[in-house]
């Protein structure tokens, strides 16, 4: 199935949660934080003003995220991912 984001959303592979501690301990993949950071594997073209003015989305495909919790889950060929609006993207990791 084909997905596209539209207007100002974004569409991210979330990074798996820690499952492995520093001391070798292992968590549940169930009781692990999850982390709040992603990679964009799509985006809209941005945010339409009241007087019309396209505003472009500023990440890229491919740029790693950090952002706030929240958002949608949506299945696409059988893995979650997760779209988020672009506000709610806190910065940029690999720029």
């Amino acid at each position: 199935m084909a997905f596209k984001t539209i207007a100002d959303r974004i569409l991210v592979r979330q990074a798996p949660a820690e499952t492995k501690l520093s001391s070798g301990f292992i968590i549940p993949e169930n009781v692990a934080d999850k982390k709040y950071q992603g990679t964009v594997l799509d985006k809209g073209p941005g945010r339409i003003t009241k007087t019309g003015t396209l505003i472009p989305i500023s990440v890229e495909i491919g740029d790693e995220i950090m952002f706030e919790p929240g958002g949608i889950t949506v299945n696409v060929d059988g893995e979650d991912l997760l779209v988020l609006k672009e506000d709610a993207i806190i910065g940029v990791l690999n720029k």
